[in-house]
């Protein structure tokens, strides 16, 4: 059985922020990645180019820093408030 390998397009930010809870100074590192492959269409379905799936990991980057930068919580923090 062969094995494919498929190009991985990944991006990554630091955040450094104080949180909200403890008032601690914290730093998240938040990553989001692809991977080129024949399955991964955009809406009309069409195999994504690499300049397609890097725009895409970036706004999906931009999202999650995004969400999380409105209520930045520590993870110790955040175990607390969830349980």
């Amino acid at each position: 059985m062969t094995t494919i390998n498929f190009e991985q397009i990944e991006a990554k930010k630091t955040l450094k922020f104080v949180c909200s809870d403890c008032g601690k100074k914290k730093q998240r590192i938040i990553k989001e990645s692809q991977t080129m492959n024949p399955y991964n269409k955009n809406e009309k379905g069409i195999i994504k180019t690499k300049e397609d799936v890097t725009k895409s990991v970036e706004d999906e980057l931009f999202e999650r820093c995004m969400k999380f930068e409105k209520e930045p919580f520590c993870s110790s923090c955040k175990l607390y408030i969830e349980y």
